[in-house]
């Protein structure tokens, strides 16, 4: 695996493009190969980065932001030995795991990894969520902006300083769900002024870091 460092600004460039690659001709001249199954999106690029946008319908609250830590009988897991990643007995947001276990069936079948693993995953809101929940199950760095929490405990599992989850202090989403936690390192930004606009968008996020609002808890790089 190689280890990918990108600057803080760029990937959140590369998590608002992933939404639209079509109107970002260098975004979309990177794409590798693409997901885009029961309303789950991801972009694998030509360096092995994997960008993982968030909800982008209706369907995508009902199907995993609203469900919690089970649907019907089943209980999901990223893979479903007991011995592989993704079994630390850690309690998942059901939802966000399922979404997850979408894009990580994904990633191991494609051909252009061929069994590697991805050297960086980024992601926004859902996106977010998904990243977290792979970067411990790959064992690989990821970054995610504006990510709801994802876990039930905050007991130390594998790979969780791997994950950084930068967050605006003005944006509800990172707050929920209340009853669990991140997984990953938690970096907050207090913006230097009030946003009009809504404060969940990529957009505010790449406005944030263009205007250095960054406390020390936010690294220029990840990796650093």
């Amino acid at each position: 695996m190689v280890r990918r460092t990108l600057d803080i600004d760029q990937a959140a460039r590369l998590a608002f493009a992933g939404y639209k690659p079509h109107k970002f001709p260098d975004f979309e001249d990177l794409i590798v190969e693409s997901l885009n199954k029961k309303h789950v999106q991801a972009h694998l690029l030509k360096n092995d980065i994997v960008v993982i946008p968030g909800s982008n319908s209706a369907f995508d609250y009902l199907l995993y932001n609203l469900r919690m830590f089970r649907v019907g009988a089943k209980k999901y897991r990223v893979v479903d030995t007991n011995d592989e990643a993704g079994d630390s007995g850690t309690r998942w947001h059901q939802g966000f795991l399922a979404h997850a276990r979408i894009v990580y069936d994904w990633i191991k079948d494609s051909e252009h990894l061929d069994g590697r693993k991805p050297s960086l995953i980024i992601g926004h809101s859902l996106g977010g969520a998904s990243a977290q929940i792979l970067s411990m199950s790959f064992g690989v760095y990821a970054v995610t902006f504006a990510a709801p929490r994802t876990k039930s405990n905050d007991d130390r599992i594998t790979n969780d300083r791997l994950c950084l989850n930068i967050m605006r202090s003005d944006d509800t989403v990172p707050k929920i769900p209340e009853t669990i936690i991140h997984m990953g390192i938690p970096a907050l930004m207090v913006p230097s002024k009030r946003s009009l606009l809504p404060r969940h968008h990529m957009k505010r996020y790449i406005w944030a870091l263009s205007n250095h609002d960054l406390p020390s808890a936010v690294p220029k790089t990840w990796p650093k």
